[in-house]
């Protein structure tokens, strides 16, 4: 038996459903929770059988309601218990740690896609510890804003339930070129 736990930072919070998706492909699983009150906050156990080693996206749901995310990476045979720190409730927007703007589009064939999830990291692959902005919902111009740091190569992820964006995307704002690049798989290009 394997579990994901986390603390909700309110109480009163009964229904609740823990969705992983594998950060390299592939399909979902989803468990719903068990609360146990401590104190001021309740811890939530989400049982699964088993989860396969890996890294995840563990996305919490209340009443159907995306509430937060976090990043979880499984280890041997997937049993265990692994714990989550990313539920704020409502939480939907975590601007980054820095002063350059950057609004990063996503669109499908030039037309923009709204609810996407994106986050932006310093490692790739995936942890938790190098998540360094989002999760950020993309709004109907397909549009998030993230502030990062100068000079600093980032990896950008998205999730969508209905579009399979590459990830993750490598990326830097260059202060000798005045502008934001993307590696292209052999050097950084201008990120238009």
């Amino acid at each position: 038996m394997a579990s994901i736990n986390f603390i909700a930072r309110t109480t009163g919070i009964l229904n609740y459903t823990v969705v992983l998706t594998p950060l390299t492909g592939g399909s979902s699983i989803s468990g719903t929770g068990v609360a146990v009150e401590s104190g001021s906050t309740r811890q939530y156990a989400t049982p699964f059988n088993t989860i396969p080693e890996g890294f995840y996206q563990a996305d919490i749901f209340e009443g159907g309601e995306w509430r937060g995310n976090d990043a979880v990476q499984v280890t041997g045979a997937g049993t265990g218990t692994y714990w989550i720190s990313a539920y704020i409730a409502n939480q939907t927007n975590v601007a980054g740690p820095g002063s350059r703007q950057l609004v990063w589009t996503s669109e499908v064939s030039g037309t923009p896609v709204a609810g996407v999830k994106c986050w932006v990291s310093i490692d790739s692959p995936y942890t938790q510890d190098g998540t360094r902005a989002g999760t950020s919902i993309t709004d109907d111009d397909g549009e998030v804003t993230f502030g990062l740091d100068d000079n600093v190569v980032y990896y950008g992820w998205r999730d969508h339930p209905s579009v399979n964006f590459p990830n993750p995307i490598r990326f830097q704002y260059s202060t000798a070129d005045s502008q934001w690049q993307i590696w292209n798989g052999s050097a950084y290009v201008e990120w238009t």
